[in-house]
């Protein structure tokens, strides 16, 4: 009867997945729509980020009277950016984006 509560573990539980198994789980995990969705969103935010003028946060207005010395100016590269910083940075990004005829995304 032991043998057979082993038996029954191990069926229940596959072998440990190799690193490759493991990328392709976490890849397919994430619709191909939204991967692409996701694709289009950073890039749109990356035109805008070399776009802007300006780039320098202490010039930006401020009005919720946050410590912009705690914050990056928008030069950082996106992967590079703290999570505040994103935050501050896509406030002004939804404020300004708009599509390629010059007009706002629906709200």
């Amino acid at each position: 009867e032991a043998w057979h509560l082993i038996s029954c573990k191990k069926r229940r539980f596959r072998d440990p997945q190799c690193v490759e198994r493991s990328i392709n789980n976490v890849r397919n995990a994430i619709p191909q729509t939204t991967r692409y969705k996701n694709r289009w969103g950073v890039r749109i935010f990356e035109d805008w980020q070399s776009g802007r003028e300006n780039k320098a946060v202490m010039c930006e207005s401020n009005p919720f009277s946050l410590d912009l010395q705690n914050f990056q100016n928008l030069e950082t590269e996106l992967c590079s950016m703290t999570a505040r910083t994103l935050n501050f940075w896509l406030i002004k990004f939804v404020q300004e984006v708009c599509d390629k005829d010059g007009k706002p995304y629906p709200g």
